[in-house]
């Protein structure tokens, strides 16, 4: 069976080092996307520089530099829009995917065709004097919801 292709979409703005652990994580997957692109909201923090060295030293990144201070929405649009793989996996700024997050997701979407959109739970990495602990969040869920069209907005 074939595996759909991803991209990875993120959206950023003065975060230039917990963007550069974002897109570290999602070009480290095993289901490897087919491009990370990322959309800096004219950043003043030296997030546009980095990305740009990024870019330089990975095919895969692909940056787009907002020429003026979008706000949220229309950024995460020109990032999103700037996709080309069949699915798009949404990654803000400050997370990072574990390894097996886009294998796990796209290997759910293609077994279930009539699903549209797949979520996944959490694990807080926090930093303190003693180094990194993770702490996995509670699903909301104790079993896999599934909203169709119908109740999607209800």
């Amino acid at each position: 069976m074939r595996r759909s292709t991803v991209s990875v979409a993120i959206a950023t703005f003065n975060r230039s080092a917990m963007v550069k652990q974002a897109i570290e994580a999602a070009l480290g997957q095993t289901l490897s996307p087919v491009e990370v692109c990322i959309a800096d909201d004219a950043s003043t923090d030296g997030t546009g520089t980095m990305l740009d060295r990024l870019r330089q030293a990975e095919p895969k990144i692909r940056v787009l530099h907002q020429c003026r201070n979008t706000g949220g929405v229309e950024n995460w649009n020109a990032a999103i829009g700037m996709t080309s793989g069949e699915y798009i996996a949404w990654c803000s700024d400050d997370d990072q995917f574990l390894p097996d997050h886009l294998a796990a997701s796209v290997g759910f979407m293609d077994e279930h065709p009539g699903i549209g959109l797949v979520h996944s739970s959490f694990v807080d990495m926090l930093e303190t004097e003693e180094g990194r602990l993770q702490e996995a969040r509670t699903l909301r869920f104790n079993r896999p919801a599934v909203l169709d069209k119908e109740r999607l907005l209800t």
